[in-house]
């Protein structure tokens, strides 16, 4: 049973992380802040994570486990190119979405300030996510659904600013998004791009 808490606990304290840096932003996200918002103390704190890169770390493996584990199964499965890369824009935007503030505290230099580790981890988590779009068009692409004069790893950096702008939008409009025509909107503008 003490694990279960644990887990639970952990989880609440990444909660309130992601509470700290879309309502305050990342500069007010000191161990003290996290610690008031968890409703915890900051010795207690230190019991679930060693420091705040331990936590960045626990989610960069949740966005792993999660995120990436679910872009990969699309991107693998035997679904059409057109269905995958509507499958794969939606769920990543969902995901997003979903966790409100991700972006800005996977990718803001303040989060891993310095922490090989963790910059590795995001960058594999960054580098899979081209990977996996680059296999979804580059299949299209063979099978002549889609123009092949498109460089997919330059459409796949494109790809990868326009998530990312939109999680930075969200949390700068303190809003949440309108729904899944985003989502449809960026599918349309990637097949666009794509079309012979």
């Amino acid at each position: 049973m003490g694990g279960k808490v644990s887990a639970i606990r952990k989880e609440e304290i990444k909660e309130a992380l992601f509470d700290i840096i879309v309502t305050d932003g990342i500069g007010r996200l000191s161990t003290k802040n996290l610690a008031l918002h968890a409703g915890l103390s900051e010795g207690t704190l230190y019991h679930y994570f060693k420091s705040k890169n331990d936590i960045f770390q626990s989610i960069a493996h949740d966005v792993e486990n999660d995120m990436l584990t679910e872009l990969q199964k699309i991107a693998l499965s035997n679904r059409s190119p057109e269905r995958r890369l509507k499958m794969f824009i939606c769920n990543h935007y969902s995901y997003l979405t979903g966790h409100r503030g991700i972006n800005i505290l996977l990718f803001s230099p303040a989060s891993y300030n310095g922490d090989k580790q963790l910059l590795n981890t995001l960058s594999h988590i960054f580098h899979l996510q081209k990977k996996y779009f680059c296999k979804i068009v580059t299949d299209g692409m063979a099978k002549g659904i889609w123009d092949s004069t498109i460089s997919p790893e330059k459409l796949s950096g494109f790809y990868m600013g326009i998530p990312t702008t939109l999680n930075i939008e969200l949390n700068l409009e303190k809003g949440f998004p309108p729904n899944n025509k985003v989502c449809l909107q960026i599918y349309s503008l990637i097949t666009k791009i794509l079309m012979k």
